[in-house]
């Protein structure tokens, strides 16, 4: 993760960054560092490590692998295609990836260009799975040239499909693209997402940007999902898509559902995003139009006003702060407020038992109770997440839960309050996002009535620790 730690990236502490590591590398070349890391898919996380890519054809690294020979012409060999491509693994080797990756509760990301190489993730997927259904997700990304023969097997075995929302409609206008080095009988196969939809009803389909092989720009993105057209950055020309490609656009409404639910879906966290729905994480872009009213080239007629990460606002375009007044703004990037040390006010309630995610055997785990802050608190000895239990033994009014933080050094902390009448309670009580420092005292409003307390540290740039943590009673 060196490189990529979010609490090291000037104002990017807000960002969500799952990671995929290589099972191959670009080039087909075997890895096994993934095998240190475990998996973890939440969408609470800022940063996560979940899961593995295997890529079975080349691309940005040697050739796609197709089921036809590519012309030996002087396009070709410039574009470096020749032969049937490059297809990295067999059905055989598919498959035990498959199954090592499900059998480390992860889900397999499969780099899938030309048409063979998407047979041989078909099968592979099928075998792996052994029959079963494809409870964690993994899917078969880029899926550019797909056989017609090959549509239903998607939904057969359950499987997501991710598609590119750019297409490179100038290189084609330019003699560089597909066309250069494909049989013309064979080019309606690029990019027939409705054509794979209409053949698996119901199947989710997804998009992904590819960046930074594609475009950033997520209106572009969209526009060129429902138009296949292309606008060169270099010269700022719109390209039209290719005769061959009639048809194979998508509705605005699709295209924003690739884009958004099923993107989530895509990457097994749809239950925490992708959609505006009570109990769902509140990360929202504000945009200045509607694209369901927009067609064409109108789409690219638009603009981000406003981000919410948590629901909490943290960026304004220029003129429209309005949003940032209206809604309010965040803590996310901002230093939690410190309450004064002053005598905590109020009646604390006694801690029965304390229980943890990972105690680092050097501390005792009590001491985070024992009503006295400089005695030394839970130390977890690692990174985040991890959480501590508090049972108070019995039903209690909760006012607030203060908490004073051991961190070091210290930078953006991310913490979920949960309570309940059981153990591993899940309602969330209250959230804490901001950048904390060691001995800083933080109050938290509780108001409900419960009997277990769990902090849970999402993101932190130090061992999790608190030096003590009190329950005070509304009574």
């Amino acid at each position: 993760m060196a490189g990529f730690d979010p609490f090291e990236l000037a104002d990017l502490e807000v960002l969500r960054m799952h990671f995929y590591l290589g099972y191959n590398n670009s080039c087909g070349e075997l890895n096994d560092y993934w095998r240190e890391f475990e998996f973890n898919r939440s969408a609470e996380l800022r940063i996560a490590i979940a899961s593995v890519k295997l890529f079975t054809d080349g691309g940005l690294c040697n050739a796609p692998a197709v089921s036809w020979e590519h012309p030996g012409t002087p396009i070709a060999a410039e574009l470096q295609v020749s032969g049937t491509g490059d297809l990295y693994v067999t059905v055989a080797e598919v498959a035990a990836a498959v199954a090592d990756v499900e059998s480390r509760d992860g889900l397999t990301v499969i780099h899938a260009i030309g048409d063979a190489a998407i047979l041989v993730a078909l099968d592979g997927l099928e075998a792996g799975l052994a029959g079963g259904p494809n409870v964690n997700g993994h899917r078969i990304d880029h899926n550019v040239v797909v056989a017609p023969d090959l549509y239903s097997r998607y939904g057969e075995i359950g499987i997501t499909p991710v598609v590119w929302g750019n297409f490179s409609s100038c290189r084609e206008l330019d003699g560089r693209g597909w066309a250069a080095i494909m049989p013309a009988d064979k080019l309606p196969w690029l990019r027939a997402t409705p054509d794979l939809m209409a053949a698996n009803p119901g199947l989710r389909v997804s998009f992904h940007s590819d960046v930074p092989s594609g475009w950033l720009d997520m209106f572009e993105q969209l526009w060129g999902i429902v138009t296949l057209r292309q606008r060169e950055e270099e010269t700022g020309r719109i390209c039209e898509a290719p005769s061959w490609l009639e048809g194979h656009g998508v509705p605005v409404s699709t295209a924003l559902e690739m884009m958004t639910v099923n993107a989530a879906h895509a990457m097994d966290l749809e239950r925490d995003i992708g959609s505006i729905e009570v109990g769902k994480i509140a990360d929202v872009i504000v945009i200045s139009q509607n694209p369901l009213d927009q067609a064409g080239d109108e789409l690219l007629d638009n603009s981000v006003e406003a981000t919410l990460i948590d629901g909490a606002v943290v960026y304004c375009s220029p003129g429209n702060e309005r949003w940032c007044d209206e809604v309010g703004s965040s803590d996310l990037g901002g230093e939690l407020p410190a309450t004064e040390e002053t005598e905590v006010q109020g009646e604390a309630v006694p801690i029965v038992s304390v229980r943890a995610s990972r105690v680092d055997p050097n501390f005792a785990i009590e001491r985070v109770a024992d009503g006295v802050s400089d005695s030394g608190g839970w130390v977890s000895g690692s990174g985040a997440p991890q959480w501590i239990e508090l049972d108070l033994g019995a039903e209690v009014d909760v006012e607030r839960l203060v908490l004073w933080v051991d961190q070091d050094p210290g930078g953006f902390t991310d913490h979920r309050v949960l309570g309940g009448l059981e153990p591993d309670p899940t309602d969330e009580l209250a959230r804490l996002s901001g950048d904390t420092d060691w001995g800083q005292r933080l109050e938290v409003e509780i108001g409900r009535t419960v009997r277990y307390l769990r902090v849970e540290t999402v993101a932190s740039p130090s061992w999790v620790a608190w030096l003590e943590i009190l329950v005070i009673s509304a009574e």
